[in-house]
């Protein structure tokens, strides 16, 4: 078979043309390779946010153990700092969470985070203990008053001085 330069030509074409039919096949079955090897958060898009709402559940209850111990103990922190942030990253986390593309399991959970949260920052607005130093120092002597005793009589701290006396507080019960 005698060659000529168009012969040439067409056999180069040929030739590039299954080759380029090559590479789309290699290619082809390199995608669905790499497809059963991918990583959790590049297969589902949905769940990252899934995660986060669960998260921000978990870092809700975990926050609120470590603080109702802490009052068990009498030993709150004057620096709150800690759990304020938290509470905020808490928040935003469960915000991320309804933004994305979530399951309603997820958004529950983020939605009991966010409450967690914003109640955390509710109450602590509303707190009603004055963060001033007391009036008497413990030890200290203690200021005169008058209030009424069992029987209803009024009776001064000042007329005691001097005597050993039990002095009782009743909070109430109500």
């Amino acid at each position: 078979m005698v060659t000529t330069e168009q012969n040439l030509e067409e056999i180069s074409l040929d030739k590039a043309i299954a080759s380029a039919d090559l590479v789309v096949m290699v290619t082809h079955k390199y995608r669905k390779m790499m497809a059963s090897h991918r990583k959790f958060w590049d297969y589902e898009p949905m769940m990252l946010p899934t995660l986060a709402g669960f998260f921000a559940l978990l870092m809700a209850v975990a926050s609120l153990v470590v603080w109702f111990r802490k009052i068990n103990q009498v030993s709150i922190p004057n620096n709150r700092i800690v759990f304020h942030s938290l509470m905020g990253i808490i928040i935003a986390t469960g915000i991320y969470t309804w933004a994305g593309d979530a399951n309603w399991v997820a958004n529950t959970a983020a939605t009991l985070a966010i409450i967690v949260g914003c109640l955390w920052f509710i109450l602590w607005a509303q707190r009603r203990q004055s963060s001033a130093p007391p009036a008497v120092a413990v030890g200290g002597e203690i200021l005169n008053f008058s209030a009424p005793d069992e029987n209803g009589n009024t009776v001064e701290l000042s007329s005691m001085h001097g005597n050993p006396f039990l002095l009782k507080f009743f909070r109430g019960h109500w």
